[in-house]
């Protein structure tokens, strides 16, 4: 993959984001996937031995007032909360540019494997 490409495929992540991450010590990798909200990335977090993580970016322009306003909040404490071997573990949330990052324990199969694998 060029530089160009790299550089494209983060486009929707503004500097001052970039530079808090790097901060934290996580670099992007590369983009998983799409959503009506955002946008999922794979990435490492070289302060953690380089554990490879997923990050969710979900825009709240693009969500309902009522979704920022009252649902969201609850969502994101309880997610911190809950700490279970059968649950993704979330490592960081955190909020800027009108996003929110929520930096999580990166699966290794697609969630499809596990519901379709074992009848």
């Amino acid at each position: 993959m060029s530089s160009t490409q790299k550089k494209d495929e983060f486009a929707d992540i503004d500097d001052k984001s970039k530079a808090v991450f790097k901060k934290k010590g996580y670099q992007l990798q590369s983009k998983l996937g799409q959503g009506a909200f955002g946008q999922v990335y794979k990435a490492v977090n070289f302060k953690r031995d380089n554990q490879v993580c997923a990050v969710k970016v979900m825009d709240l322009t693009k969500m309902p007032k009522k979704l920022v306003d009252k649902f969201l909040p609850r969502e994101l404490a309880a997610m911190m909360e809950v700490k279970h071997p059968h649950t993704v573990r979330v490592y960081d949330i955190f909020k800027m540019s009108k996003k929110i990052f929520i930096f999580m324990e990166f699966g290794l199969f697609p969630l499809s494997f596990y519901l379709f694998s074992f009848d």
